[in-house]
């Protein structure tokens, strides 16, 4: 805390709050910009209410547990849990797509609207994180694979055939992530795309 704080001054349109640290500016900042909680001073200092409840923890929601089934204790060591990492050559391995900034610049509400309704369509899952003090957060728009896809992105993927004799997994092609790329580049607007190559993998014991 800075001290009490108090108002300074106002008038003509203005009104200066001193006294303030800077985790008090930001939860005003977030309760004047985005309505996120109730404010008021009592005895000089500051008191806020949240007007949402916070998002769950990532551990909290014990239904949503275990991801995966238990592991066995011939499994469980550490030398056949991950297979060596392929640093070869960047092969595109089991790609996943992360979208940021939906829009970019571009940004209105009808926008986003319709961006976010198309991402939808095309398989990927919106994600979150819960709010910071100041009302914001961060936003990804997440493809865990090209076997996600769905509707028109599906069908520019899987316009790329695989020629015969080509020792390629399905979905594994290069020119596939690429016909995806192309796509996305011309059908959505967003400020970032990040592809993300599997470099560690747990295998089927066998």
């Amino acid at each position: 805390m800075n001290g009490k704080i108090r108002v300074s001054s106002h008038g003509n349109g203005e009104l200066t709050i001193t006294g303030l640290s800077q985790e008090e500016i930001e939860k005003i900042y977030g309760a004047i910009n985005f309505g996120n909680s109730y404010i008021k001073v009592e005895d000089g200092q500051l008191k806020t209410v949240p007007k949402f409840k916070d998002l769950p923890g990532p551990i909290a929601d014990k239904s949503m547990l275990p991801f995966w089934r238990q592991a066995s204790e011939e499994e469980m060591a550490q030398g056949t849990l991950f297979n060596n990492a392929i640093f070869e050559k960047e092969d595109y391995r089991s790609p996943s797509i992360i979208i940021q900034s939906l829009c970019g610049y571009f940004y209105t509400p009808e926008k986003y609207q319709l961006y976010a309704k198309k991402l939808e369509s095309y398989g990927f899952e919106c994600l979150r994180s819960r709010r910071d003090p100041n009302a914001k957060f961060l936003e990804f728009w997440y493809l865990p694979g090209l076997w996600a896809a769905k509707n028109q992105l599906k069908e520019v993927i899987d316009s790329i055939q695989i020629k015969e004799g080509e020792k390629l997994w399905k979905n594994l092609d290069p020119r596939k992530t690429e016909a995806a790329l192309n796509f996305l580049g011309t059908d959505i607007k967003f400020g970032t795309l990040d592809v993300s190559i599997q470099k560690l993998a747990m295998p089927i014991p066998e």
